[in-house]
């Protein structure tokens, strides 16, 4: 990701998101002009117990409230484990 520039794409999709220093770097490489693709897991469910999205959804809030452009991400639903 630090290598990234204007044109370089970057897809994820993810069980979870939390390290601060990847998220940087994908805000960083966003700032540059890469187009950053993410698909997270809703992360409602974890060893049978129901969770509240922790940690993906802060981490997604925080990468849109900096959207330009070249930013999407989505969401992928999943029926259990």
């Amino acid at each position: 990701m630090n290598e990234t520039r204007a044109g370089s794409n970057i897809h994820l999709a993810i069980l979870y998101l939390s390290d601060t220093k990847i998220i940087k770097a994908l805000l960083r490489a966003h700032n540059r002009g890469a187009k950053i693709r993410i698909i997270f897991d809703q992360n409602m469910e974890a060893f049978g117990q129901r969770k509240n999205g922790i940690p993906n959804k802060p981490v997604a809030y925080e990468l849109m409230k900096s959207k330009k452009k070249d930013l999407d991400v989505r969401w992928y639903e999943t029926k259990g484990e």
